[in-house]
């Protein structure tokens, strides 16, 4: 389904996917914060994403944003040293899903979650979820593992 974007909501999906919060965003652009989180209420809704992280992967697969060179890319990781727990919390993380609901999904509780996040985030250089998301979507294992389960994104990480 196309979605249909002004030139301001591209922009703004944009410095998004790139990382940028709302005030860097606004101060960038020369408009509001406020502005910039109309904007970005407006993108959640047209693109159904509970978060900004879904809002990344949603834009990533629909084509309306290409990967790009960040910061946080620059580090180098052996994903395949990661525990498998590290790997189902990444992976659930980059699908969009909160703290909470990935506890409910692995049985564990919500602070550990938290934890293995923290974590992720330490590891890999960045500071929020959409960062991760992004960050999963560009070494490969979002789109080109075609996995159902975690314990696939292991198989296909180590493999």
């Amino acid at each position: 389904m196309a979605r249909k974007l002004t030139a301001r909501e591209t922009e703004i999906l944009r410095a998004i996917y790139d990382g940028e919060s709302c005030k860097q965003c606004a101060s960038r652009m020369g408009i509001s914060e406020q502005t910039v989180r109309k904007h970005r209420r407006k993108l959640l809704f047209k693109f159904s994403a509970p978060n900004a992280a879904a809002l990344c992967r949603l834009a990533y697969e629909t084509g309306m944003v290409s990967a790009a060179r960040h910061s946080f890319r620059t580090v180098s990781l052996p994903v395949h040293s990661w525990s498998r727990r590290e790997l189902e919390v990444a992976f659930n993380v980059a699908r969009g899903l909160s703290s909470k609901h990935i506890a409910r999904e692995l049985g564990i509780s919500p602070a550990t979650v938290r934890k293995h996040r923290e974590n992720i985030f330490r590891r890999i250089g960045v500071h929020s979820a959409q960062q991760l998301t992004v960050w999963w979507i560009d070494i490969g294992q979002f789109l080109h593992a075609q996995i159902d389960t975690p314990s696939e994104v292991q198989r296909n990480v180590i493999a």
